[in-house]
């Protein structure tokens, strides 16, 4: 919703977007994010999963929570819930596992 109220932002992360590596400045980093991406995606369930649909309509394509619940149909708490159940599971992913507790 952020990005919404600004307006159109530049890409976020250009080495993911760009499949070819052609506006990656570092072919090697662009592979490492989209490899780091898919994984984190992966979190999310095979194709067609409700929060992997969810996540693939509201932040890949950019359709707002209600159109998610109409496409989906659903209530639009549903697709509220399951948006932040992915963005939890992804946000997880992508951070890593924790480092212990204790640990030098």
């Amino acid at each position: 919703m952020f990005l919404r109220r600004r307006g159109p932002a530049e890409l976020v992360l250009p080495a993911v977007i760009a499949a070819d590596g052609r506006h990656a400045r570092d072919p090697a980093d662009a592979a490492l994010s989209r490899a780091d991406l898919e994984g984190a995606v992966a979190v999310l369930g095979p194709e067609g999963s409700p929060d992997r649909q969810v996540w693939q309509l509201m932040y890949v394509e950019d359709r707002p929570v209600a159109e998610v619940a109409d496409l989906m149909g659903v209530p639009e708490g549903t697709v509220k819930s399951r948006a932040h159940r992915a963005r939890r599971r992804l946000r997880a992913a992508l951070r890593g596992p924790e480092p212990e507790r204790g640990a030098p």
